[in-house]
């Protein structure tokens, strides 16, 4: 049997605030003042100018919070000052707290900017005799964060502690007639999941349910208390999870693991490897997860 101990302030989310920019080009915001303005505001050239100057590499994306969103949202409240627009917003492009008082074009708003992994994470996991009294006596291994695994950037902080069983690829899809998690209870368990998908064909049916936060949310509807999704040992970690794309936290720890400590789970019997042909065949190990009951 084995028991897993989470990873402590796993990853820590990180706000910012940014501004509120209106979509549509310039041109045709123009026309609600049109009797202010002159019709050069609708001329090709102008049109093309304002476009060009939003797309322009000195905005470099224009990602939320990021200095080339500000220029554009001051590009824009610009020529709705000069197109005689009520202003419904606040002039205070970077205060946090400014209301919406008519001052001004602006508006803040809050959002995820992506997360920073905690000091301190560690994973922990006992390994302990069969009920039958056979095996090991109990053994307690452990790591320290960015070494063996690393918080997914969609992970809660926090600190948990259960069984593992085994799910497969934790996917779960009724239209496919798929579900990993058939005949396996993960209430109150650590579920260890395959990172893709079975085969890992990116055009087949099931490769679009592969990301992590779908499969957590899979796990945790289900009772799960943390998730550990096994990815291949060569797999570089320490990488700043600001830089993933997937920043919603998923309500539960998820940590990625390498293939050489999700080793350990199984008995000398069962292998990862034959564990993850069967899960290819959409056929978890249910005989294996009977085995682990909590200590």
């Amino acid at each position: 049997m084995q028991t897993f101990s989470g990873a402590r302030r796993a990853i820590r989310s990180r706000s910012m605030w940014g501004l509120l920019a209106v979509a549509g080009t310039l041109g045709t915001v123009s026309a609600i003042a049109q009797d202010s303005i002159s019709n050069s505001a609708f001329s090709p050239e102008t049109i093309h100018k304002e476009i060009a100057y939003l797309s322009s590499d000195e905005l470099r994306g224009r990602g939320s919070g990021e200095p080339g969103n500000e220029k554009a949202a001051q590009y824009i409240a610009a020529a709705f000052t000069r197109c005689g627009l009520k202003p419904l917003g606040t002039s205070r492009q970077r205060d946090p707290n400014a209301l919406s008082d008519g001052s001004g074009f602006y508006q803040p708003f809050r959002f995820h900017a992506g997360h920073v992994i905690g000091k301190g994470s560690r994973m922990s996991v006992r390994l302990a005799p069969d009920p039958t009294g056979r095996g090991v006596a109990t053994v307690e291994l452990s790591w320290d964060s960015n070494r063996a695994f690393a918080p997914s950037s969609v992970s809660a902080g926090g600190a948990v502690e259960g069984p593992v069983v085994f799910v497969g690829y934790g996917i779960r899809a009724a239209q496919a007639h798929h579900d990993d998690f058939a005949g396996v209870d993960v209430k109150g368990k650590v579920a260890l999941i395959l990172a893709g998908s079975p085969g890992n064909d990116p055009h087949g049916p099931l490769a679009e349910l592969a990301d992590i936060r779908r499969k957590a949310l899979n796990a945790r509807e289900l009772g799960a208390v943390a998730v550990l999704v096994v990815v291949p040992d060569e797999t570089p970690f320490g990488v700043d999870a600001r830089t993933s794309t997937e920043t919603a936290d998923a309500g539960l720890p998820v940590l990625r693991v390498k293939q050489k400590v999700a080793d350990i789970f199984f008995p000398d019997s069962r292998t990862l490897k034959a564990a993850q042909a069967d899960a290819d065949n959409g056929n978890n190990d249910h005989d294996f997860n009977k085995r682990k009951t909590a200590v």
